[in-house]
């Protein structure tokens, strides 16, 4: 395969995957915050290298109550 195709396909394979992602989070917020707990829990468990730790860390939603009251959509109601 040439190189100039390969580049060609990754920059397509990339385009897609993040045009995905975007479409998840914007239409599905529950579900994409559930998989982002599913996959930092086990990581930040006790005994994962650090590194795995900290990674985890990253992927892990933010916590409910930092979103307070803010309007958000944590279910307080609309703010008017």
């Amino acid at each position: 395969m040439e190189t100039g195709l390969l580049v060609q396909y990754t920059v397509i394979a990339l385009a897609v995957v993040l045009s995905a992602a975007y479409v998840a989070r914007r239409q599905f917020p529950a579900a994409v915050r559930r998989l982002r707990v599913a996959l930092a829990v086990p990581m930040v468990r006790e005994g994962q290298p650090r590194w795995l730790q900290r990674l985890g860390r990253t992927i892990a939603p933010p916590s409910n109550g930092a979103a307070g009251s803010c309007g958000g959509c944590n279910g307080c109601g609309p703010t008017v």
